[in-house]
């Protein structure tokens, strides 16, 4: 069974569908991975790590597509690209199946299944291929990341074994009232 994976065509989002990890963990299973050029460069993999871990990296994109019994990506192919897709593989990404019908309709005419990682279901057996909840997590963290670098002040994150730092209080006018006594005369 050949695995392809092409380079994803947003340049704004830098993920990647597959890294050299997994990629050497579903060589020992047995598949054939052939990975476009270049597929990893956005979050610092070579081509050689992709080949170290067992895959094999094919420069034309229309190869990467045409040969492969599944497709892995992020993000919806341009419709173009699914007649390229061979008849009967599988595709796997992300691609809103419920408000993009003429991308739905494109795979059915191909004659192309296609898998949309959003719609995994969200129980315990298919935890670890939920997308959604992984992706959000990840933004939850970052986005206390983006906050802790903007705010004037100390986060309650930071644990050592004297304790937990308090978050610090925070008045809500500047006059001198709030600097001089212990509460807000405002």
């Amino acid at each position: 069974m050949i695995i392809g994976v092409p380079k994803e065509l947003i340049e704004s989002d830098p993920r990647v569908p597959l890294i050299p990890e997994t990629v050497k963990s579903l060589c020992k299973l047995g598949a054939d991975l052939h990975i476009e050029s270049r597929c990893g460069e956005s979050i610092g993999f070579t081509d050689e790590d992709y080949q170290t871990a067992g895959a094999k990296i094919i420069i034309d994109r229309g190869e990467v597509l045409s040969n492969a019994d599944i497709i892995m990506r992020l993000h919806k192919p341009p419709t173009e690209e699914i007649a390229k897709l061979k008849k009967g593989s599988t595709h796997i990404s992300f691609f809103d199946p419920f408000n993009d019908h003429k991308l739905l309709d494109s795979f059915i005419g191909a004659g192309v299944l296609s898998i949309s990682m959003e719609m995994m279901p969200r129980i315990a057996r298919a935890q670890k291929m939920d997308a959604l909840s992984s992706m959000a997590n990840i933004a939850g963290y970052r986005a206390v990341i983006f906050a802790a670098e903007k705010i004037d002040r100390i986060l309650p994150m930071m644990m050592t074994a004297a304790g937990t730092i308090p978050a610090a209080k925070v008045f809500s006018c500047r006059s001198w009232c709030c600097w001089s006594s212990s509460y807000c005369n405002c």
